[in-house]
């Protein structure tokens, strides 16, 4: 169906069919990267998002960044006549390439600011969206503000860990939702899995190979020319698929066995209905024990928490200690900024 320049609240069309409108001038950061982009400039810096460690600044070339979004139209059949969702932040690799994209691939892109609050009148643009691609933690305040997610045929998740609670929230939706792997290091995702059908393991994207080391992986991808270390740690569960275990600099060694924060996490998601994370504090006697952070706002009783049982056949996974800091910051992506054994007040458990 044809659809007007403007819907209802602050939604716009901004490319259509890879033209890009005036329109754009209300999204300021978006017209500056696509100025940026249709320069003459030969390389582009990024800015990796912090929430591991220092930021840092890369740079890839021109032809990195076409072959990268070439590479995700052609898995995700994003082309001329394909009706794209924007509202990732700009200042970050997924933004950056998700406008990319519509100028290689000749498709059309609405735009919204980047936020947690959907004010626009989504009831009347139903079925309306062929792809999505945005965080867990916006789709999940979408669903709870909308009741429903079958404005869109294709979703596509990064940014954050995808709980259970949210595959939950997909039963009803009839189109397909992927969590994607990647990084700023490889120009976003590198591989994906299916969420809904649902699949537990993350295939490699064509032209990904990958050296699987005991702190990261090397990835060599003969799509966009990267060569780089990755340092998170994954579990090949099939010849041709994987899981994510964590960032081998995240590992907490507690007794001489290695803890992965990340699937005490997921572990807790059925538990801790707040913002929070694992860390860790030394012990005389294990070196390091786990700790939970927690905001200090949440008064939180964990006496009626029966930890043998949650943590059936992985004992030393229990949270020792716990960590009350004055807020647990989030960045513009949704993403949780882990500060590895941070101050606070601790509790023991």
């Amino acid at each position: 169906m044809e659809c007007p320049t403007k819907l209802e609240g602050a939604m716009e069309l901004i490319i259509e069919e890879g033209k890009v409108l005036s329109s754009i001038k209300n999204y300021p950061e978006v017209q500056d990267w696509v100025q940026d982009w249709l320069s003459d400039k030969s390389n582009f810096i990024f800015e990796t998002s912090g929430t591991s460690g220092n930021k840092t600044t890369l740079v890839f070339s021109r032809q990195q960044l076409m072959a990268s979004a070439e590479r995700t139209c052609a898995t995700f059949q994003l082309n001329k006549g394909t009706k794209v969702l924007h509202r990732l932040p700009m200042q970050f690799v997924a933004g950056k390439m998700n406008i990319i994209r519509a100028l290689v691939s000749n498709h059309s892109v609405w735009a919204e600011k980047p936020s947690m609050h959907f004010d626009s009148d989504w009831n009347a643009q139903k079925n309306q969206w062929d792809w999505w691609p945005t965080t867990p933690a916006m789709l999940t305040a979408f669903i709870e503000a909308n009741g429903d997610t079958n404005f869109f045929k294709k979703i596509l998740l990064g940014g954050g860990k995808v709980q259970p609670e949210l595959i939950g929230l997909l039963t009803n939706f009839n189109g397909e939702c992927y969590e994607s792997y990647g990084a700023t290091e490889t120009l976003t995702h590198i591989a994906i899995r299916s969420i809904k059908p649902f699949n537990s393991g993350f295939r490699w994207l064509s032209g990904v190979h990958v050296n699987v080391k005991t702190d990261g992986l090397i990835v060599v991808d003969d799509v966009t020319k990267i060569n780089t270390f990755l340092s998170d740690v994954i579990h090949m569960t099939s010849e041709d698929t994987f899981e994510v275990l964590g960032r081998a600099d995240d590992v907490i060694n507690s007794g001489g066995l290695k803890i992965f924060p990340l699937q005490v996490e997921e572990i807790l998601a059925d538990w801790l209905p707040f913002p929070y994370y694992i860390s860790y504090l030394p012990d005389a006697k294990w070196g390091n024990v786990v700790a939970l952070v927690i905001e200090d706002k949440q008064d939180v009783s964990f006496d009626h928490f029966d930890w043998n049982k949650i943590f059936n056949g992985h004992p030393i996974w229990k949270p020792r200690r716990v960590i009350k800091v004055p807020k647990i910051e989030i960045n513009a992506n949704g993403k949780i900024v882990r500060k590895h054994n941070p101050e606070g007040l601790v509790d023991c458990l």
